[in-house]
């Protein structure tokens, strides 16, 4: 059923690149080449080369779109690392500048060209351009230092959002009945879960939320290690969407940013077996389970739906399991705070 006071998120397409076949046709690529692990530098007499460059074709969406972001999986071992950047353009319109996303990983730091005249400026992580754009186009700078290290690039994912469609958002729950995946749950706030306290100051949601989905998938790692892949040195915030799935991702698996206008759509994702990090803002008592709080943007797990539909979520600004674990929020409450935010999940999955 539509919820007329719920915020519609817009129309959202996923554009993914699989590196692990090789260069994609319309993609070019210079002293790269190809192996199981995806896209490295190539090598002779031992070394690798000091640079090299992939640069997509031309991602034409299937409608027009004001919003993007771009992630990445991969790896950038010592003395090695990734620059990454997109353009947009309007049918029949001028390619925007090269958007730079940043540098992983972020061995010193770089002026990030993050605006555009036509287009608009790039706000950390999400572009919200000024006007719409019809297609796309990635390219990644590869770097080795000294020769004796390469990065690896698996796979490049676009999510497209043309916020200004007209629609309702739809909170219905599926029809496959209430379920429930035993996420580990981690504290925030907890000094032995967090040791570090100038990121425990600054707000650790989203490190330690990653590192609840990735201890449920096997990985043994801990917030603070999470924290340091994907600070992100430009912004100084610890929760860059794509620094997020691409600390993920150096543990071996794939990950990308999703947006969602249906929470039954969001619901599947979860069911079949991929705990969702969902972003979410809310206002003093919008929340029954914690009436006081307020954020602008937080990042918690979504694992479940309960017997009557309502959210099932490990919610890491808590002290203890009672107030974090497993807090059941009731379905219109969570899709306000979610969908009021931009239907923004982390989807990170072996």
């Amino acid at each position: 059923m539509p919820e007329s006071n719920v915020r519609f998120t817009g129309e959202h397409e996923l554009v993914e690149l699989d590196l692990t076949r090789g260069v994609p046709d319309g993609c070019s690529a210079e002293n790269l080449s190809a192996t199981e692990s995806g896209l490295v530098l190539a090598s002779s007499a031992g070394q690798f080369a000091e640079s090299g460059c992939l640069e997509t074709g031309v991602f034409a969406l299937s409608r027009s779109a004001n919003e993007l972001v771009m992630t990445w999986n991969g790896n950038a071992a010592e003395r090695s690392s990734f620059l990454f950047e997109f353009k947009v353009r309007a049918s029949g319109g001028q390619w925007s500048v090269w958007y730079t996303l940043g540098m992983w990983k972020p061995e010193k730091r770089l002026k990030m060209f993050r605006d555009d005249p036509e287009y608009g400026p790039l706000n950390v992580d999400i572009l919200k351009a000024t006007r719409h754009f019809d297609e796309a186009v990635c390219r990644v700078h590869f770097r080795s230092y000294y020769g004796d290290r390469t990065p690896s690039l698996r796979r490049l994912t676009l999510c497209a959002t043309d916020s200004a469609a007209e629609g309702q958002t739809e909170i219905d729950a599926s029809d496959g009945g209430a379920f429930d995946i035993a996420v580990p749950w981690l504290s925030q706030h907890d000094p032995e879960t967090v040791a570090d306290e100038q990121m425990r100051k600054a707000g650790a949601c989203a490190p330690t939320s990653t590192t609840m989905v990735l201890r449920y998938w096997g990985v043994p790692v801990e917030v603070a290690e999470v924290g340091r892949r994907a600070l992100d040195p430009s912004a100084r915030i610890f929760g860059n969407w794509a620094f997020l799935v691409a600390a993920a991702s150096e543990f071996g698996l794939h990950g990308c940013v999703r947006r969602f206008n249906s929470l039954a759509v969001l619901e599947r994702v979860v069911r079949n077996g991929s705990p969702a990090i969902v972003s979410v803002s809310y206002r003093k008592g919008d929340l029954t389970a914690k009436p006081q709080a307020e954020s602008s943007g937080h990042l918690m797990v979504l694992r479940g739906v309960a017997t009557n539909g309502d959210m099932i979520v490990n919610d890491p600004d808590a002290a203890s399991p009672e107030s974090g674990e497993a807090v059941v929020y009731p379905r219109l409450e969570f899709a306000r705070a979610f969908f009021g935010h931009g239907g923004v999940a982390l989807v990170i999955h072996p």
